[in-house]
This record gives structure tokens, C-alpha cells and sequence, in this order.
């Protein structure tokens, strides 16, 4: 079920498993092994794909049957999403770096933009 549940949404983000090894540093073949079942992943890379995707954990694992989205609060309904809705593959590969960053770090990414 992991494995199903990590490529669907892999598949869903428009990435390769070449995108998603190189945003979490692994390897292509353990994402392989991870989405075909050969390897369960540890719940520290487990969390990684979670932050990544931005969903909880327990759907992920198994836990929650529904697939739900977190988010930061800031949206405030479906108009805030249908302008994300063709986003390059570019533009996903930045906002999946982002989601790994620390707090720290996107404020500095945040000053940068503000700044020019």
C-alpha cells in the first residue's frame, strides 16, 4: 500500500523517481524498490516524502483512507489552487525544495524575492 500510495502521488506531482531521488539526496533505485514494495522506507525518509507532497503522514503509511492536503492556513478556498494548476516542471521542482527547507531558510528565500 505504501508503495502504490508513493507513486500515485509521485505520478500526480508530474515528477520522475529521478526528481524525487534527487530533492530527497537518495538514489532512483531505492525510490524504485520503496514504490514497488522490495523496501520500506524509514519513518525519517517516510517524513521526508510526507513534507514533500505535503500531506500527512498517516495517509502515506496507511493509517488515513483519504488523501488530504495540508497547507499553511493561507488558502481560503478552491480559487487559490486553479492558478497553481499548470505549473512547470520547474516551478514544481522549487516549491518541492522549498517544502524541505527550514523555517530559516525560506525566510531567507522570502527576503531575497522582497528584495528585487
Amino acid at each position: 500500500m505504501l508503495g502504490e500510495r508513493l507513486k500515485k502521488l509521485r505520478v500526480r506531482h508530474g515528477l520522475t523517481q529521478d526528481d524525487v531521488a534527487f530533492q530527497l539526496s537518495m538514489d532512483r533505485t531505492s525510490i524504485s524498490k520503496y514504490e514497488h514494495g522490495v523496501l520500506e522506507p524509514p519513518i525519517s525518509v517516510s517524513r521526508k516524502f510526507a513534507k514533500m507532497y505535503n500531506i500527512g503522514l498517516d495517509y502515506l503509511i496507511g493509517n488515513e483512507l483519504n488523501l488530504i492536503v495540508l497547507n499553511d492556513g493561507d488558502s481560503t478556498g478552491d480559487d487559490d489552487v486553479l492558478p497553481f494548476a499548470n505549473l512547470t516542471k520547474e516551478e514544481k521542482m522549487l516549491i518541492l525544495k522549498m517544502r524541505l527547507m527550514t523555517k530559516e531558510q525560506k525566510e531567507e528565500i522570502e527576503n531575497l524575492i522582497n528584495n528585487n
